[in-house]
């Protein structure tokens, strides 16, 4: 009698973590689409910040992209190596006077870290809108860390990059699974954390 209840249980536990990470990539595409019904798909409004979450192919290139189109008048690079500086990372393809409106953020080393520095500088330099750039897979729980750090009232445009090594389209692939499983782990330990320190506070 209890195997089948301890069997049942197993069954039904599976069940319900295969329906969170069918939520979970769902949402991934949502926010590839600007469809997610918690954000505000601005693509053209100007934002005090373009906030790069470093770490992914495309994000830094966006960034500057972004900031030579007058997304923002200031660029932020979030979890920058300590050793490296403006012209490693550009390959000095920067124009004259660029690199002082890029700022390298050198202390944070996971994405709740990237969230507690940006909200640092937020506070530092009066910032109340920021374009949060990261890649498709990575921008829920990106997204979702720094709308509980960032202060009251600062406005988060999300702003995701498709990268060769996750296609939304196509997550069930071994090679795409392998990118999303790994996220969505992290995701949910990110929740549990914040519930349970939400709790003891």
């Amino acid at each position: 009698m209890l195997n089948r209840i301890y069997i049942s249980s197993a069954a039904l536990l599976c069940i319900y973590t295969l329906f969170l990470f069918y939520t979970f990539v769902g949402s991934v595409a949502d926010f590839r689409s600007g469809q997610d019904s918690n954000i505000s798909a601005l693509k053209h409004a100007k934002t005090d910040a373009i906030v790069v979450l470093t770490g992914g192919q495309g994000r830094v290139e966006k960034g500057l992209a972004l900031l030579r189109e007058g997304k923002s008048s200031k660029l932020i690079l979030s979890g920058v190596n300590s050793a490296s500086n403006h012209n490693q990372i550009f390959s000095n393809k920067l124009v004259k006077g660029e690199q002082y409106r890029i700022i390298l953020e050198k202390n944070s080393k996971s994405t709740y870290e990237n969230a507690f520095e940006m909200k640092r500088l937020v506070e530092e330099l009066h910032i109340e809108s920021i374009t949060l750039i990261t890649s498709s897979y990575h921008m829920k729980r990106a997204y979702t860390a720094f709308m509980r750090i960032m202060p009251d009232g600062v406005r988060i445009e999300p702003y995701t990059i498709s990268t060769p090594n996750f296609d939304e389209e196509k997550w069930w692939a071994p090679d795409n699974l392998a990118v999303a499983l790994p996220e969505f782990l992290k995701y949910y330990w990110y929740e549990i954390r914040y519930n349970v320190g939400s709790t003891i506070a």
